[in-house]
This record gives structure tokens, C-alpha cells and sequence, in this order.
């Protein structure tokens, strides 16, 4: 049983000008997008034999968020332009599923794991506020996705970790009634990471590994997801009891550089550049 937050956005853009000689100067001032979203997957394996297993399960997932499109870059107040524009999705549960195969070697702790994460299309009730306020259903999916996960020892008590995961970002899309335009613009993406673990006792081992996030070729991005690409560097600790598994890390990420754009293609709207980003993990896991 695995619970997480696999979707979310906080985005918010400075308000425009409070200056009644100049307003609305700002070309993103009050832009807002928020998201949050909660998982609960149950995985079952079935072992063939020492080497071979296959896995799946079901996953059931609650999204729900709110955008708010302000500032001169959206053409000003309506009826010319979405500056003002707001919708609110509410949450809205809906089912997929993941299911994957493994091949191990346990004298050398070889194992090689390709799993499939199945596309969730949720149907959410949308409140649009643009004069008038109108209630319709907008339809959302989240991302089918590939992952390729390998280890091996290559000394004692000593892991090479390495994996590829393929996202098919480019299938989310959020396309209200009134607004009429895309709110949510992203590529697909894939994702390396290559790294080392060590055990130093039967309670505790630590990791230490580098994740790469290729940037898309057109810098050019949402307002609302203002990156593209990363690179960075985490390190875990983990302690061992029983059947329990305690971890945490600290990880620190390098966003790739982008410009973002509104509903003007190819115009560039606000520059991001030369930023960071560094998080915590905490994982408490009972196996049996």
C-alpha cells in the first residue's frame, strides 16, 4: 500500500501595480495556479521463481486546483482578454492502474524492474468566473508513464542504482468551457538517475545519487510551469528494524532555465532563470 501527492502547482505571480496611474503594469501580476492531488496504489507480486515476478495493482486518485489568469499578458479585461479570468476545479476521485514484470539475481542483489503506470482521466465539475460565472464539466487526464529501474552489487554491501522514467506530460490538458484555451501546455518528459548505496550495519545504509531531467528543445513554457529540465543531487540515510524502514534525504535541484509564454505564441513573457530548489523526504515503510 503506497500513499502520495504525485501532482500538485503553487504558483503565484506578484499582484500588478497598485498604482491607479498605471495599471495592471505587470504582465503576470496576480496569476495564480494551485493543485493538489492524493494516491492511494495497492501492489501485489507474484514470484514465479527466484528470478522472474510479475506486479500491479490498482491506483485511486483524488485531484482537485484553481487558476487564476491575471495581468496585461492575457490582453486585458474581457470581452478582449482572460485578464480576470478564474476557474475552480473541485475534486473529483477517479481509478487506474500499474502493472510490471522483474528479473533479479539475488546472489549478486541483481534486479531489473520495467513498470507501467496507466493514464487517470478525471471528469471535474468546473466553476468559471469571467463574467458571467458559468458551471460546466471539464475533462483532465494525468500522464501515462514508464518506468525502468536497475541495481546491482558491485562490492560488498554496495548498490549501483540507475533508472529511466518516461512521463507522456504532453496528454494533460485543462480546457474549460468559457476560457476556451489551453491552461496547462507541457512536454513529455524523461527522466535519468544513476546512483550508489551502502550498507554499513544490518540498521543503517545511506545513498547518494544524480537525477537529470531533459530539457525540451522549445524553452518556451507555461507561466503556470515555469521549468524546463533540471539536474540534481540527493542523499538518503535509512534505518533498518524488523520488518520496519525508516528513511529520509535531503535533495537539491537545479531548475533548467526557461521563458514563459501565455496565449501569444512564441512571445515571451517573463524570463526564469538561475533557480533552485531544495527538499526534504520521509518515508516509513512496514514490509511482511
Amino acid at each position: 500500500m503506497i500513499y502520495d501527492q504525485p501532482w500538485g502547482s503553487d504558483v503565484s505571480y506578484a499582484a500588478a501595480d497598485a498604482n491607479p496611474l498605471t495599471p495592471g503594469s505587470a504582465l503576470l501580476g496576480g496569476t495564480q495556479a494551485f493543485a493538489e492531488s492524493d494516491a492511494i496504489t495497492g501492489l501485489l507480486r507474484y514470484k514465479f521463481n527466484d528470478r522472474f515476478s510479475v506486479h500491479g495493482g490498482l491506483r485511486w486518485q483524488q485531484v482537485q486546483g484553481q487558476i487564476t489568469l491575471d495581468g496585461a499578458a492575457y490582453g486585458g479585461a474581457p470581452p478582449g482578454g482572460l485578464s480576470g479570468y478564474s476557474v475552480t476545479i473541485d475534486r473529483d476521485s477517479a481509478l487506474g492502474w500499474v502493472a510490471g514484470a522483474a528479473y533479479e539475481i539475488p546472489d549478486i542483489a541483481l534486479r531489473v524492474a520495467l513498470t507501467y503506470n496507466s493514464e487517470i482521466e478525471h471528469n471535474f465539475s468546473s466553476v468559471e468566473s469571467l463574467s458571467p460565472t458559468t458551471t460546466s464539466t471539464t475533462t483532465t487526464k494525468t500522464p501515462q508513464s514508464v518506468n525502468l529501474d536497475f541495481q546491482t552489487g558491485i562490492a560488498a554491501n554496495t548498490l549501483l542504482m540507475a533508472s529511466v522514467r518516461w512521463a507522456d506530460h504532453s496528454e494533460t490538458s485543462l480546457r474549460p468551457l468559457i476560457a476556451g484555451v489551453e491552461l496547462i501546455d507541457l512536454e513529455d518528459s524523461i527522466t535519468y538517475s544513476l546512483g550508489i548505496a551502502r550498507r554499513f550495519n544490518e540498521n543503517w545504509s545511506a545513498s547518494l545519487s544524480f537525477d537529470y531531467e531533459e530539457a525540451s528543445s522549445d524553452n518556451l513554457v507555461s507561466p503556470l510551469a515555469p521549468t524546463n529540465g533540471y539536474e540534481a543531487v540527493s542523499l538518503g540515510v535509512q534505518y533498518t528494524k524488523d520488518r520496519f524502514k525508516i528513511s529520509t534525504g535531503i535533495r537539491y535541484t537545479k531548475l533548467g532555465n526557461a521563458f514563459a509564454e501565455t496565449g501569444t505564441p512564441d512571445v515571451a513573457r517573463a524570463e526564469f532563470s538561475d533557480n533552485d530548489v531544495v527538499s526534504f523526504g520521509f518515508k516509513i515503510g512496514y514490509y511482511f
